[in-house]
């Protein structure tokens, strides 16, 4: 599956994905990543993405936005070099009530999702 979502830690989901993404996985990792994060307690959450070993994701914009309205993300930490998946963030962000930001590397968007799990009150 290009898209692997999994519970990481309290308050934190993420999705690895891989190859060539389309827009049925994304609505597939969405629902994937509310049933996972319910499953362990939350119902908001923060959730990086690691799109090192993506090569490509869909610039559909109602896929993006259905995607963030059928979650109560927070905030979407992407780790990518990859040009189409700055793109399509930029192009989504508009219309989504999510923040999205880019990270170098999983360590930096790992503590980046902690502290916004502490600040949100996400835990106790």
């Amino acid at each position: 599956m290009p898209i692997e979502v999994k519970f990481v830690e309290a308050g934190i989901g993420m999705g690895v994905w891989s190859g060539d993404i389309t827009a049925d996985e994304i609505m597939n990792a969405t629902r994937d990543a509310n049933r996972i994060m319910k499953e362990h307690g939350f119902d908001t959450f923060v959730f990086v993405i690691d799109g090192r070993e993506m090569t490509s994701v869909p610039f559909k914009i109602s896929t993006l936005k259905w995607a963030a309205s059928k979650t109560q993300t927070i905030a979407y930490l992407i780790v990518s070099s990859s040009l189409s998946a700055n793109l399509a963030v930029k192009l989504a962000e508009p219309f989504t009530p999510q923040s999205f930001e880019f990270h170098q590397s999983i360590d930096s968007a790992l503590a980046q999702a902690r502290r916004l799990v502490k600040d949100r009150q996400l835990i106790s």
